[in-house]
């Protein structure tokens, strides 16, 4: 492909004279029978096709981190080497998944499992076009996959590695039609065991509603357990993770990072009643999907809210803002009604936050510059409590906004910031300091706290004192501070502290 970056690797093995050529880290052709004769005089040239003489073939284009190795490097280790240039390869690789399909194959009909190249391999069946270089990751040369709707497909033998107790499955997906109808980007499940209604499995759906959903089987006599997400966006990339913890009962929907729906004490059985493959384009029985599909993988737990914002931000940026709080959840006092004239589409009233507030609203309003806006009238005041999941030293709340007389929207000085430890106790509302901007469209406010805290309400006070009526907002960023040595002493030794003193009252009396 002229103009992509593509890794090259081809292997010598003299036992069994095995000549193996592979592309992003996965063979497409080899011969076994081959002779190599070693280059005794000749000296290495990169960019030239010839080694004797002065050189020919001359190579145009760039070449990068190029290697020779003493030795035939197996196909994992030529997997990793490939998958080692991707941040966010590395990052599913890191959270130990059991299978991992980048579907990013230049040829053949094998659809590698990254994690373990000689485990789980799927077969691409009925002409799924390959090498599609329109793909989710951001500076990420890994190709995606295009499925026609019709019979295309990638089939995963049977395991029951892929039916773990605790489960999160997650994959890209872009949607190119079918709307009105069920499409299934990923399947494993079966309805029925020995003739009867038995839902065991899991799979899910760009729905008939045109919707996200996710399906796992309940088991004998009963209907599948369904959690709904967003609307499907047509022509998208979209990241979607379903995640099960067997322990609590909890069972989850991520759409594009944030948590769009859960259901608690939910059942989910393991498919263990039949053997029927796990499917990447197709449903059970058919349901096949139109768009193109990308970067499927499966844990046997359940990811926790900052590691699927965390993949996420990856997957768009390509990197990671330092010190980001990932996986944040909100709630509002009471929801603020959009405003009709700059925004448009669904207001989410409750759900999980990491930066992007296209999460707040799906809007791609006249005020949004490259990125997704929120635009709400103000008019009495808003309240809206995050939840950072965790005890943090917060440094920094990091606040997109914009206005202009167009909009009429309230400036930085109309947010006041509270926080707490508990969730239930706040400290008195503060107003929001140490701004930077110029009072132009899209400018970051920046306020500096370091504060401990597992909770942080903003609220936004324009319609009521100062007769301010929209707010127009890009993001909002919770940044943890690093604690002092002398803060950090003292939190250890109040928790010790409290950790004696239960013991203390634990101690029965004589």
């Amino acid at each position: 492909m002229s103009g992509q970056w593509v890794h090259l690797a081809g292997t010598f093995d003299s036992s069994p004279q095995k000549k193996t050529f592979y592309l992003n880290g996965h063979p497409v052709a080899s011969a076994t029978g081959s002779l190599y004769q070693p280059n005794t005089a000749s000296p290495l040239r990169i960019g030239a096709g010839a080694s004797e003489g002065s050189g020919n073939f001359w190579f145009n284009g760039a070449v990068d981190n190029a290697a020779v190795f003493n030795a035939a490097l197996p196909h994992q280790t030529i997997a990793d080497h490939y998958n080692s240039f991707s941040q966010y390869a590395q990052e599913v690789l890191a959270a130990g998944p059991v299978a991992y399909w980048r579907l990013g194959e230049q040829g053949g009909s094998s659809a590698y499992n990254s994690a373990n190249v000689s485990q789980h391999t799927g077969t691409y069946q009925n002409g799924p076009v390959l090498r599609q270089t329109d793909r989710p990751l951001v500076g990420d040369i890994d190709t995606a996959v295009d499925f026609d709707g019709t019979d295309d497909r990638v089939v995963v033998p049977y395991s029951t590695a892929l039916h773990p107790a605790s489960l999160t499955v997650s994959f890209w997906a872009k949607v190119e039609g079918g709307q009105g109808t069920y499409r299934s980007p990923l399947t494993a499940r079966t309805s029925t065991v020995g003739g009867l209604l038995n839902t065991q499995g899991y799979n899910f759906y760009a729905s008939q509603s045109d919707r996200w959903e996710f399906w796992t089987g309940q088991g004998p006599n009963l209907s599948y357990d369904v959690v709904t997400g967003p609307p499907v966006v047509l022509n998208q990339w979209t990241q979607v993770v379903g995640a099960y913890d067997a322990a609590t009962k909890v069972k989850q929907l991520f759409v594009n990072g944030q948590l769009f729906g859960q259901n608690v004490n939910a059942l989910y059985v393991p498919m263990t009643g039949a053997t029927n493959p796990l499917y990447i384009g197709q449903g059970d029985g058919g349901w096949y999907f139109n768009g193109k599909i990308d970067e499927a993988a499966i844990y046997s737990r359940a990811l926790s809210r900052a590691e699927v914002a965390r993949q996420y931000e990856l997957g768009v940026t390509g990197t990671l803002t330092p010190d980001k709080i990932f996986g944040v959840l909100y709630t509002y006092s009471t929801p603020p009604n959009a405003d009709a004239t700059l925004f448009k589409d669904d207001l989410k009233t409750v759900g999980s936050f990491s930066g992007d507030l296209t999460d707040l609203w799906v809007a791609t309003g006249p005020y949004a510059a490259g990125d997704t806006t929120v635009g709400w009238q103000a008019t009495t005041p808003v309240t809206i409590t995050f939840d950072l999941g965790g005890l943090y030293s917060l440094h920094q709340i990091r606040i997109g906004y914009s206005y202009n007389s167009d909009a009429g929207v309230a400036g930085p000085d109309d947010v006041q910031v509270a926080w707490s430890t508990d969730g239930t106790n706040f400290s008195s509302p503060v107003l929001f300091t140490g701004f930077t901007g110029t009072n132009l469209h899209n400018e970051l406010v920046v306020g500096t706290f370091d504060q401990w805290a597992t909770h942080v309400r903003l609220i936004f006070d324009g319609g009521a004192a100062y007769g301010m009526n929209k707010y127009v907002l890009d993001e909002i960023i919770f940044i943890e501070g690093v604690p002092e040595p002398a803060s950090l002493l003292l939190l250890v030794l109040g928790a010790g502290g409290l950790l004696a003193a239960r013991r203390w009252l634990a101690t029965p009396s004589v």
